[in-house]
């Protein structure tokens, strides 16, 4: 009896220990916990709630359609909250499509049959607009988009879930495209210091979205659209022979940061973690026990386990955002991955997720590290009536012992060269 004993006791202590260590998480790291709670909840938000209602009809006010959808955003949170995340499922009110304020649609590169380095000045020069036409035909839509830029309290109501719904983007990208497609026609009309003017204006707003946004989307909207006007702005100062004695500063941290957008995104991966843990797919409950389903979810997915490994990922490239280009440069040619403890056998699943599911962010950092470069390009060659400027005197910021800065076929852009592939239009400033 003894013996059978002891055979027992030698069998079970060490499956016990198995047992736990197999299926005991990690607590989550201090460090996790805060990045977490700082996104916080924010109750107000003008800007927010105006974006919601962007695309209200003609007859209806954006801020009253967006608290609307806001109110209705408010109540699926609440009735979702509990669920599993198969089971999350948002059904907001949805506004009549009919009613919709139409978008306008810039043309594309295929429609007037352009295909040799199209960019987007040059669907600009393609367009049969007129500013008049425009004002008239679009004056809804432009003024939402610069009622928009001139609110200065954005912050994202919504709470963080990766299947939010998102506020229409996209009428922001059509409101810059107006204002832009104006400019170009005032220059072109012997308006030109209306034209810069317009476009200066323009980029002080965006560059101060650029502070406020905690939208990985918006931030990258922001850039993309001070991009665009960089380019525009060049054309017509070249194009113009006009005299520019002015300097657009460099971008500075608060703009470049991604730390407020990714801190948010960790806040959706961190509430999926917590809400996946619960998923009744990994409860196997169809197949198994209901204490079977619990013991395979915990041998197999740990979420503290997978959000401390998260946590460490986005905290690099938020660093990376703050540093310099040449850090950035280091980062993406070397490719170094990010140290994190190996938690493979314990955290299966979760390994799975954290490196399948892990948007490439440093793409965000490379478009706002390739913006400041054309500010830099842009400020070299503003102030030069005879073009090309010797590359030479244009620093690159991304390399110590590279080729300053190069000029495209024909000279109608000057190009950095930069870590990361892109599009021309990224690394390039128009002059022509």
């Amino acid at each position: 009896m003894k013996l059978v004993l002891k055979l027992v006791t030698l069998i079970t202590i060490p499956v016990v220990l198995v047992v736990y260590y197999f299926t005991v998480d990690d607590k989550i790291a201090p460090e996790a916990s805060q990045m977490y709670q700082s996104v916080g909840e924010n109750t107000e938000s003008d800007a927010y709630v105006y974006l919601l209602g962007i695309y209200a009809g003609v007859d209806d006010d954006p801020m009253i359609v967006g608290k609307q959808q806001l109110e209705s955003l408010r109540a699926e949170e609440e009735r979702i909250a509990d669920k599993s995340f198969e089971e999350q499922t948002y059904k907001i009110r949805e506004y009549p499509k009919a009613k919709r304020l139409k978008e306008f649609k810039l043309k594309s590169c295929k429609d007037f049959k352009i295909q040799d380095n199209c960019g987007y000045v040059d669907r600009l020069l393609a367009q049969n607009y007129n500013a008049e036409q425009i004002k008239t035909s679009e004056s809804i839509l432009l003024e939402r988009y610069r009622e928009f830029l001139a609110k200065d309290d954005f912050h994202t109501l919504a709470v963080p879930n990766m299947l939010t719904p998102f506020p229409s983007y996209s009428y922001l990208f059509a409101g810059s495209n107006l204002s832009h497609l104006i400019a170009l026609e005032y220059a072109e009309k012997n308006r030109e210091e209306e034209a810069i003017t317009a476009l200066l204006h323009e980029i002080k707003q965006l560059r101060h979205l650029l502070q406020q946004a905690d939208s990985i989307v918006l931030k990258a909207i922001g850039a993309r659209s001070i991009s665009n006007s960089l380019d525009l702005l060049s054309v017509i100062i070249h194009k113009q022979k006009l005299d520019f004695h002015q300097t657009i500063p460099v971008l500075n941290e608060e703009e470049k940061s991604l730390e407020k957008p990714l801190n948010y995104e960790f806040a959706m991966a961190y509430k999926f973690s917590k809400v996946f843990q619960r998923n009744s797919s990994t409860d196997n409950s169809q197949t198994n026990s209901e204490l079977g389903g619990i013991l395979s979810r915990k041998f197999l997915y740990k979420p503290n386990m997978q959000i401390n490994v998260a946590y460490l990922r986005y905290k690099k490239i938020i660093e990376l955002s703050k540093g310099s280009a040449k850090k950035f440069t280091s980062f993406v040619e070397n490719d170094k991955p990010v140290n994190v403890k190996k938690s493979f056998l314990k955290n299966y699943i979760g390994d799975i997720l954290n490196n399948v599911a892990f948007p490439d962010y440093s793409k965000y950092a490379a478009s706002l590290f390739y913006l400041d470069a054309k500010i830099q390009l842009f400020n070299a060659t503003a102030n030069t009536k005879n073009l090309p400027v010797s590359p030479s005197v244009i620093n690159n910021p991304f390399y110590d012992n590279e080729t300053s800065a190069v000029y495209l076929e024909n000279d109608n852009s000057v190009c950095f060269k930069v870590p990361k592939e892109t599009r021309p239009s990224d690394n390039c400033l128009r002059i022509k």
